[in-house]
């Protein structure tokens, strides 16, 4: 059972698209018929084949070179089995060389300085293939001399070299069962700059060029080891909404963190008044005045593909170095009657989170992401599409604070699945709503909310100016509006079968074509 887990983790991705990239496709990524632009090649591509093919013959000559990758790769620094190549080409192997002195027998001096400039985060991926033929914890690097590919824009095959540095092209509809390892841009790490945003800590390597990375954000940080830590991020984005205990709760009990939510039904269950109005500002029909409590925040608490679960898949996993799934029966079998087909260039999807909350300047979106396993989004028993369902993703990833005497009434969520990390920024303007009922009160000794929703003052309309950034490449997903006033529940109802298992009756109106979310204000203190 633990081998057919770790085929599904690796292979359920194959699925991850139908077709080759159409005028649909171009039009989401900006390339539109009357721009008569074209698909844009990769700038980068001729640097990565040339490294590529070094690398290649690399491998083949050199085992200390293929332990070091396998070493680097199982660290999963990222989560992934990635091996960012300016972190360990400087570390010296056991004749005394470093990998990159062996680079330069083929590469030339230039040509690899050029390839470190123009493409820093340049990273060999370890894939995890079918029928235990390759992967980072089986490598054998005695006797597995891998093959290398690139990930290329131009074509929707997948280019190799072999041991020789002779190209060969694995077709869209293929997954190889032998050793290869991927040349790719790493999606989840970017070059520290001035200008960067430092999500995490920067790090660098330990030896040589001291070039110094971020993460895009700590959710990819598999690097800095606090106790427990690591644990902590897959259980709070990755694994459940239930609450993570080794104990088991009692029937119906319902965790701290969402209590107030459930007493927040209670209060507006026969009242009119907005259930956010009693988990921030503590406001009743009764109590008509509070401060603003900072203990609560905005989470994501699910997230699940929407409609035909093959056209979701086509959607996010639409890069053309992905294998192509063509209608056919390309059966990989895993056990127990089932069967798997696999994306073999990736483990997970990253999805990015961007909100824009409307305050009274020009604000910035506010941006976190999420890590997503093929099998915690898609759950395949055979090729046919009807075998093929969708599954919600839990999650409790925290969002904001929202305290309406700081932000509008009305705010935007955005999804998309990262592909890329060019960015492209821009100001545009809408109309928000305000509420103007706060004013200081001596009793709190501190400015509270006065009244239920906007109270006996004019909500105040103002014009408000967002820093928009969209990224060359992601598939963008649609975009929800949330409203202070929505509902946060539904009811008290407890969806599942389990009794021990808390699953609240969110609101479900978050959704667009390609998703559904699920937004609560959860405790966090």
């Amino acid at each position: 059972m633990k081998h057919q887990k770790k085929i599904l983790f690796s292979t359920l991705v194959f699925l991850f698209t139908l077709f080759s990239c159409n005028d649909t496709c171009l039009m989401e990524e900006g390339v539109g018929a009357e721009s008569g632009t074209s698909v844009s090649i990769d700038d980068n591509l001729s640097l990565k084949k040339d490294f590529s093919i070094a690398l290649a013959k690399v491998l083949s000559e050199n085992q200390d070179v293929r332990d070091l990758i396998k070493k680097e790769a199982l660290k999963k620094i990222d989560f992934d089995y990635d091996v960012l190549y300016q972190l360990v080409n400087k570390e010296e192997l056991s004749e005394g060389k470093t990998l990159e002195q062996l680079m330069l027998k083929y590469l030339g001096v230039d040509k690899l300085s050029s390839i470190k400039n123009k493409m820093p985060t340049l990273t060999i991926f370890v894939p995890s293939l079918p029928n235990d033929s390759f992967s980072a914890e089986e490598w054998d690097v005695k006797s597995q001399v891998p093959f290398v590919a690139v990930r290329a824009k131009e074509t929707n095959d997948v280019i190799y070299y072999n041991n020789k540095g002779e190209e060969g092209i694995i077709s869209q509809f293929d997954t190889p069962e032998y050793p290869i390892v991927v040349v790719k841009e790493n999606e989840r790490i970017v070059l520290q700059t001035n200008s960067s945003t430092a999500h995490t800590r920067s790090f660098s390597a330990a030896t040589g060029d001291k070039v110094a990375f971020v993460f895009c954000d700590k959710v990819f940080d598999n690097i800095t080891k606090v106790v427990g830590e690591s644990e902590r991020k897959d259980q709070i984005l990755i694994s459940s909404l239930r609450e993570v205990s080794t104990s088991r709760p009692p029937i119906n009990s319902i965790p701290e963190r969402l209590a107030k939510i459930y007493d927040s039904y209670d209060v507006y269950k026969n009242n009119d008044g907005w259930q956010r109005d009693y988990v921030y500002y503590n406001i009743t029909p009764v109590n008509v005045k509070g401060p603003f409590d900072y203990n609560y925040k905005e989470h994501l608490l699910s997230f699940q593909m929407c409609g035909d679960p093959i056209t979701a898949i086509n959607k996010i996993a639409d890069q053309t170095g992905d294998p192509r799934y063509d209608g056919k029966d390309h059966k990989r079998p895993i056990g127990d009657g089932r069967y798997i087909i696999s994306n073999w260039t990736d483990g997970e999807f990253e999805f990015k989170v961007k909100m824009y909350l409307g305050g009274k300047g020009v604000v910035s979106e506010l941006v976190t992401y999420f890590r997503a396993k093929p099998e915690d989004l898609f759950s395949v028993k055979s090729m046919n599409r009807g075998d093929v369902t969708m599954k919600a993703v839990p999650l409790f990833l925290p969002l904001f604070e929202w305290n309406l005497e700081n932000y509008a009434s009305s705010i935007k969520i955005a999804i998309e699945e990262v592909d890329a990390l060019e960015t492209i920024e821009q100001t545009i303007s809408t109309t928000n709503e305000f509420a103007s009922n706060f004013s200081y009160d001596a009793t709190f000794g501190e400015v509270v909310k006065n009244g239920l929703k906007f109270g006996a003052s004019q909500k105040e309309t103002r014009t408000v100016s967002y820093k928009v950034s969209t990224t060359k490449g992601n598939d963008e997903l649609g975009e929800v509006i949330v409203n202070f006033a929505d509902d946060i529940i539904m009811s008290r109802n407890h969806i599942g079968r389990n009794q021990r298992v808390i699953n609240p009756d969110y609101n479900n109106k978050y959704t667009t074509g390609w998703y559904k979310i699920h937004i609560a204000p959860c405790k966090t203190n």
